[in-house]
C-alpha cells in the first residue's frame, strides 16, 4: 500500500522547470523534469502549482487557497515546497486576486 497517494509541488521556477539537463521544459521533454522523476520513482500522481518569479507569499497564499481542493481528491498528499529568496516580494491586488512580484529579482546573484 502507498503511504501518499498525491505528491503536490509548490514553487518558483526552479520547481517548474528544474531538469536534469538545465534546459527550460518546453525545450526538454517532460520526463527529464525533477517533479516527473520524483514522482515515477515513487510511482505516484503528481501535481505542480508553481510559476516563475513567484514569491513566498505566493507560494504560500497557493498552498493555502488550494490544497483545501486537492484534499477533496486526495487523502494523504505529500506537499513537496520550493521556496524561493526572501528578497522577492509582491504586490497582490485583492479585487483581481492576482500579484505582481517587484523590485530585482536578486536570487541569482
Amino acid at each position: 500500500m502507498k503511504k501518499y497517494d498525491l505528491i503536490y509541488f509548490c514553487g518558483d521556477s526552479w520547481t517548474v522547470a528544474f531538469n536534469t539537463d538545465g534546459v527550460l521544459p518546453e525545450i526538454q521533454p517532460t520526463h527529464t523534469l525533477f517533479t516527473y522523476l520524483v514522482a515515477d520513482h515513487f510511482k505516484i500522481p503528481y501535481l505542480v502549482n508553481a510559476k516563475g518569479g513567484a514569491s513566498n507569499t505566493w507560494i504560500q497564499r497557493q498552498l493555502y487557497d488550494n490544497l483545501p481542493e486537492v484534499k477533496k481528491q486526495y487523502n494523504n498528499i505529500l506537499c513537496v515546497v520550493g521556496y524561493t529568496c526572501p528578497t522577492r516580494q509582491e504586490i497582490y491586488y485583492t479585487k483581481t486576486g492576482e500579484a505582481d512580484t517587484l523590485g530585482e529579482n536578486t536570487c541569482s546573484k
